[in-house]
């Protein structure tokens, strides 16, 4: 057995920051549903910050935004997501069906490079811990 038994079956991750409550603009790096994360089937945007109000992040820092697509709380992240892909593409969000939202995370990366608005603030769940919501809007002047 080798030190590096398994390493075929395993994907690096760049790791990183995961956003907080502020407000953001972001540069699309990549859209991705991986189909082998421990968590289940998760729609990731990485994202580069263009500019923020929390001093914390920098200038091009890689930022992580995640949402879990299965279990209690799929139907949540649907439209958690569904609110991301319109603000991304500029479009209604009765125009976002699961076609476009497959299209967008395609090796070809439609929406990378585009630019997206971010206002996160926390809201206490059920057992009052923080979760921090995330609302987006496209980018007007872009």
């Amino acid at each position: 057995m080798g030190m590096f038994d398994g390493i075929d079956a395993v994907s690096s991750s760049s790791g990183g920051a995961f956003i907080v409550p502020g407000k953001y603009r972001f540069r699309i790096n990549a859209l991705k549903c991986p189909d082998n994360l421990r968590a289940g089937q998760c729609f990731i945007a990485e994202l580069d910050l263009v500019s923020s109000n929390v001093s914390e992040f920098f200038e091009g820092q890689r930022i992580s935004w995640i949402r879990k697509l299965s279990g209690e709380w799929a139907q949540l992240a649907l439209a958690d997501v569904k609110g991301f892909i319109a603000a991304a593409a500029k479009c209604e969000e009765n125009q976002i069906n699961n076609e476009v939202a497959t299209r967008v995370v395609q090796d070809d990366q439609p929406l990378a490079g585009k630019l997206v608005d971010c206002e996160a603030y926390n809201k206490p769940k059920k057992n009052g811990e923080p979760f921090t919501r995330t609302r987006w809007s496209p980018v007007e002047d872009e």
